[in-house]
């Protein structure tokens, strides 16, 4: 039953995938992405210290909201498929609730290192 739903999870994904990408709002989004991720890249010939921690912390951030929202969706398809299976479900909302509750700590840590990086660099 796992394997299939793995199986099925994959094969949506990729469909969804592949369909987004042939409309045109869909290739907006994906080229909006694509700039945001660029955007976020490190600059390696960059000497500000304070620069290049903020971006690495950036996409570090950007990647974790990416598995952030594919956990949650994961664990909705688990709620979907569970049909009335109380074992089930309760593994499903177990996976959103800590899934959300790992997205605050992300955020927290994150507000906490930039109030570190801006106090020194206001200090230097």
């Amino acid at each position: 039953m796992k394997l299939f739903f793995t199986k099925y999870f994959f094969s949506i994904l990729s469909l969804t995938l592949i369909l987004t990408e042939k409309t045109s709002a869909a290739s907006k989004i994906i080229d909006a992405m694509r700039g945001a991720i660029t955007a976020t890249n490190l600059e390696l010939d960059n000497p500000d210290p304070e620069l290049a921690v903020n971006r690495l912390i950036t996409t570090i951030m950007s990647f974790l909201g990416v598995a952030f929202m594919i956990l949650i969706i994961y664990g909705g398809f688990q709620w979907m498929f569970a049909r009335g299976n109380e074992d089930q479900i309760n593994k499903a909302k177990k996976l959103i609730i800590n899934s959300t509750i790992g997205l605050f700590i992300i955020i927290g840590a994150y507000l906490i290192t930039f109030l570190v990086i801006s106090i020194a660099a206001q200090i230097a």
